[in-house]
């Protein structure tokens, strides 16, 4: 099927599909229709109404997914979302309740990597929209959901040991499959995400949402020139001309910085839009804040200030693309980390597996690495150097507090900076030849920081709050121990005056 203006800015707009960009704004005038479906908790009479009234929103989110995902990315592009999901539920069915979520987890992972090294093989080194991108997102929604179904189902005993988050989103009863696509194909979030909950999936709500989504279009739109003006006047191929490689040493962390500020535009674009989709539809709404004013922030994407300013590496990974940064912790990091204390093999674990998750050019294996070292690194320097710019009682910042801040973001924009290099560069070669005209100064850097606080430099004294606290619990413990019930049950002084008194 050919749409002539479609075609035509195709031609026109280099290394962007004007179709996806179409297909998301469709999503809008289509979550509008979605609002108008009744909901089951607004029909009086349960049973075969409720249950007719929750079909039809389920078979309106995989019809309009697959008429969309055909237009954005070709008249098959669907078929690997389903056969993965079909997949996915057989294994739910036919699988022990021990071992299904594991299957699925490995088999959504492998349909992926099938797809990462295939597009790798048929378009090596080209940047494309393809069916890997909502398999992507797809695979957070299937692996997620199947580790919230075995937490549903396990005993009462092992429930109660859970984190709130794991009690929260517990998918007690086996959803049906009609639910089951109704999630993975659900048309506000397929193509650009966000992801979201199966229990929040089924536990659909909905309020007034006609600010909050031109708020969230406006958002994504202030970001569309940034795409624009990389794609004209600093590609990414600008990495590797001369000008940039013979330009002085700040010069070239300037205009590294600025491409790849250009860079993240294109994703705040996109996952503004499908947030926009999931205001349009409700699905955002989250009650209301302390002051009574609605929230629409069920399912963030992004924070564009924690990451353009962080104080730490933390922040970074906090506010980009937040819901696969809280798919990455919720089932991989806490799983290697149940009790949530640093553990440096839970994160490299963890961007191992955001790389895999990624694709196999061997840049982002180099990212990610990296990645894990800053926040090591980022960890330590918390540990043991901010706490010199705090006063004694280990909370209130001193006047100098304000230079290791401003520090800190210089120096988290500068080292994500470089490293990211690698990631969109692809190849460690072409990385390398970057790095080798700024004599690697940044691996270098990162890694003598991260020597020297983890292994050199000495743990600060422990704030005297903290000594004053176990002082007193210990007081109170000692005067509890000292204490002895009476008749009535009340407690009476034993101290040896009063026993003399009572003695007399």
């Amino acid at each position: 099927m050919h749409f002539p203006l479609v075609d035509a800015l195709d031609r026109a707009v280099e290394q962007t599909s004007v179709r996806y960009l179409f297909a998301l704004a469709a999503v809008y005038p289509l979550a509008l229709v979605f609002r108008l479906l009744p909901y089951p908790h607004h029909l009086a009479a349960a049973g075969a109404g409720r249950a007719w009234a929750a079909a039809v929103k389920h078979l309106f989110s995989v019809v309009i997914t697959i008429g969309i995902c055909s237009f954005a990315l070709g008249p098959y592009s669907w078929v690997h979302a389903l056969v993965t999901t079909l997949v996915s539920y057989a294994l739910h069915r036919l699988l022990p309740h021990g071992i299904a979520h594991k299957a699925v987890f490995m088999f959504c992972m492998a349909y992926l990597s099938f797809g990462h090294l295939w597009i790798m093989y048929t378009e090596w080194l080209a940047w494309s929209l393809n069916w890997t991108t909502q398999q992507m997102l797809l695979t957070i929604k299937l692996t997620s959901c199947a580790c919230n179904i075995y937490d549903g189902h396990q005993p009462a005993a092992a429930q109660e040991k859970m984190r709130d988050y794991q009690k929260r989103h517990a998918v007690k009863r086996m959803p049906s499959l009609l639910e089951y696509l109704g999630f993975a194909f659900f048309f506000p979030s397929f193509l650009a995400g966000p992801t979201m909950e199966m229990s929040d999936y089924l536990a659909f709500i909905n309020g007034d949402i006609w600010l909050p989504t031109l708020q969230t279009v406006g958002l994504a739109f202030m970001f569309l020139p940034g795409p624009a003006l990389g794609n004209v006047y600093f590609p990414i191929d600008n990495f590797l001309t001369r000008p940039f490689l013979d330009a002085p040493f700040l010069v070239k962390f300037g205009e590294m910085w600025l491409i790849l500020f250009l860079v993240r535009c294109k994703y705040y674009f996109g996952w503004y839009m499908g947030e926009g989709g999931f205001v349009a539809c409700g699905f955002s709404y989250n009650g209301t804040d302390a002051r009574g004013r609605v929230r629409w922030d069920r399912v963030p994407v992004n924070r564009p200030l924690g990451v353009e300013l962080p104080e730490n590496m933390r922040e970074v990974t906090d506010s980009w693309n937040i819901c696969t940064s809280s798919w990455l912790k919720q089932y991989v990091y806490l799983r290697f980390s149940p009790d949530g204390k640093p553990n440096m093999l839970a994160t490299m674990l963890t961007y191992f597996t955001s790389a895999f998750w990624h694709g196999f050019y061997p840049g982002y294996f180099m990212f990610f690495l990296m990645g894990a070292v800053l926040t090591e690194t980022g960890k330590n320097l918390r540990r043991k150097v901010r706490p010199w710019f705090l006063r004694e009682d280990g909370v209130t910042p001193r006047p100098a507090k304000i230079v290791y801040d401003v520090l800190g973001v210089i120096a988290v924009q500068a080292s994500l900076s470089y490293i990211a290099v690698s990631f969109v560069l692809l190849l460690p070669s072409r990385a390398w030849t970057v790095y080798e005209s700024m004599y690697h100064a940044g691996y270098v850097l990162i890694f003598a920081t991260f020597f020297v606080t983890r292994f050199v430099l000495p743990s600060p004294p422990r704030p005297k709050a903290s000594t004053t606290t176990n002082n007193s619990q210990a007081s109170k413990k000692a005067s509890t121990t000292t204490k002895k019930k009476n008749g009535s049950g009340s407690d009476v002084d034993q101290s040896p005056a009063a026993k003399d008194k009572k003695v007399r």
